[in-house]
């Protein structure tokens, strides 16, 4: 009498497959098994980085704005500098600090200020 399974028949060439990965795989020692599985990930992640179009044209474009930002950055560092330089020589020059004043748009307590247009 014959027994009924109800498992799926497997061609023969899928079977050889399957045998020979099964046969590479066991032959691998756990080490090499997860290093070869961190290595097929990494190439996956890179591939996906490199084909998505919010990856490596994002990275760029990012990386373009950081280098834009950091000229923008070192520009408005030396104005601060600039600034400090100049507030540092007002110290003790009453007639500079005066002049400076005036400049921007200050009058003495007392004085009127007559605009001109």
């Amino acid at each position: 009498m014959m027994q009924h399974t109800s498992e799926k028949l497997i061609p023969p060439t899928q079977v050889v497959a399957f045998g020979a990965m099964r046969s590479f795989l066991t032959r691998l020692s756990t080490t090499r098994l997860v290093a070869l599985a961190a290595l097929a990930l990494l190439g996956a992640g890179a591939l996906a980085f490199a084909t998505d179009p919010h990856g490596l044209r994002q990275y760029d474009r990012l990386s373009d704005e950081l280098s834009r930002l950091e000229d923008e950055n070192a520009a408005l560092k030396a104005q601060v500098e600039l600034g400090r330089r100049r507030v540092r020589a007002l110290h003790g020059d009453d007639a500079a600090l005066e002049r400076v004043a005036r400049e921007m748009g200050y009058v003495r307590d007392g004085e009127l200020l007559f605009e001109l247009r």
